[in-house]
């Protein structure tokens, strides 16, 4: 019993000293190249089948903020959302969400396919697209290693495509968070460091 808190224990230091440590790592790997910092939280609510995602506060550097909302229903390995999110520059959407995920060897890896698409509600906010395929190889109950691939186009502007390694870590067990550096593959917009933080009910 001793032995288990004590592992429980270390497991929980060593989740609280990593994140940050893997997002200085990554800023400093990026120092002398041009870099885009992506930072998002989300608190995340589930009954039966029916999910609530709230996310208030989503930074992209160097001045963007946004806020995003999330109403979706899952249907075995499928789920679907309706979505809403607005920012910092007057620009609103409504759109949707899709995401399919498949697990193998035993739970241990996970893919997801993400596919968002949205309609904007002004003359600022242009019609876009998001894919966000992703794998993620559970080492235990905290740790989980990944690749993740982060696409956009908008209507009227060049797209994007970011790709690369990613660590997620479950602090406890209703607060999780994850970090990527990921490199710029269309080579239009500079590489991308992105910290995740949720928070699920």
């Amino acid at each position: 019993m001793a032995e288990s808190r004590l592992r429980s224990f270390a497991r929980k230091t060593l989740a609280s000293v990593l994140v940050p440590v893997l997002l200085l790592a990554g800023t400093a790997i990026a120092r002398t190249k041009e870099k885009i910092n992506l930072i998002s939280t989300e608190v995340s609510y589930t009954q039966s089948d029916n999910i609530f995602k709230f996310r208030p506060f989503i930074f992209t550097s160097p001045d963007n903020q946004r806020t995003d909302l999330m109403l979706g229903r899952k249907f075995g390995d499928f789920t679907a959302y309706g979505y809403w999110m607005s920012d910092n520059k007057d620009r609103s959407w409504i759109g949707a969400r899709t995401d399919f995920n498949i697990n193998s060897l035993k739970g241990r890896v996970n893919t997801n396919l993400q596919f968002r698409s949205f309609l904007g509600l002004n003359e600022k906010s242009d019609n876009c697209v998001y894919f966000i395929p992703s794998v993620d190889y559970k080492l235990d109950d905290t740790f989980k290693v990944g690749i993740l691939g982060y696409a956009k186009k908008s209507e009227g502007q060049g797209p994007f495509f970011y790709l690369g390694p990613s660590v997620g870590v479950n602090l406890t067990d209703k607060l999780s968070t994850s970090i990527s550096y990921d490199k710029d593959i269309l080579k239009n917009y500079g590489d991308l460091i992105f910290l995740n933080v949720v928070y699920k009910f």
